[in-house]
């Protein structure tokens, strides 16, 4: 739908875009982080506008405050990494990422999930260096205070393997930059 929505690009199918992307991070704004996790992936990210408009719904609903006061031309650039920032840093009181005693691993793993998403297409982020640097040590002290001796609790283990997963895909794809592209695989 969004790639047909957005077939030349013009700032009205943004408008349409946009539109479509608040409605869907103020429907679900109550819902469990499975949930969210859950439309993520009925949206279909093939192309580079369907990309745009999951990395924004994905955004939306980690901080539903950002989309909503998302105007047109903002849409059209890449989301701002800052808010991950703070949303990854442990130590931040806004941040559903702790690891303490009464941790639901389901729901951090639902998370990181979901902040993959809003870090796909590394390229567009090539201005957000230190902010991308930040990310990676965060994720990197994020999975350093799992406690996981042995592999013991089904949980941990995959919300430890999802951040690792993460962890090392985002420090590949940001320090190996490489000009091919999934579009440009496709195109002859």
């Amino acid at each position: 739908m969004i790639d047909s929505i957005s077939a030349n690009g013009s700032w009205y199918e943004r408008d349409i875009q946009l539109a479509l992307c608040k409605h869907v991070v103020d429907a679900a704004s109550e819902f469990r982080v499975i949930e969210k996790h859950e439309i993520l992936r009925c949206l279909f990210g093939g192309r580079a506008a369907s990309r745009d408009f999951r990395r924004w719904v994905a955004i939306g609903l980690l901080r539903s405050t950002i989309v909503e006061s998302l105007e047109s031309p903002q849409f059209a650039q890449p989301p701002s990494l800052a808010p991950l920032v703070d949303l990854l840093d442990m130590k931040s009181k806004s941040s559903p990422l702790k690891i303490s005693t009464t941790t639901d691993y389901g729901d951090l793993f639902h998370h990181i999930e979901i902040i993959g998403i809003v870090l796909t297409d590394i390229r567009i982020y090539d201005d957000q260096a230190a902010n991308m640097d930040k990310i990676l040590s965060e994720l990197e002290s994020l999975h350093g205070s799992i406690d996981d001796a042995r592999a013991a609790f089904l949980d941990r283990t995959r919300a430890k393997d999802a951040i690792q997963r993460m962890r090392l895909r985002v420090l590949y794809q940001f320090h190996h930059k490489t000009k091919t592209t999934i579009d440009s695989m496709f195109q002859r």
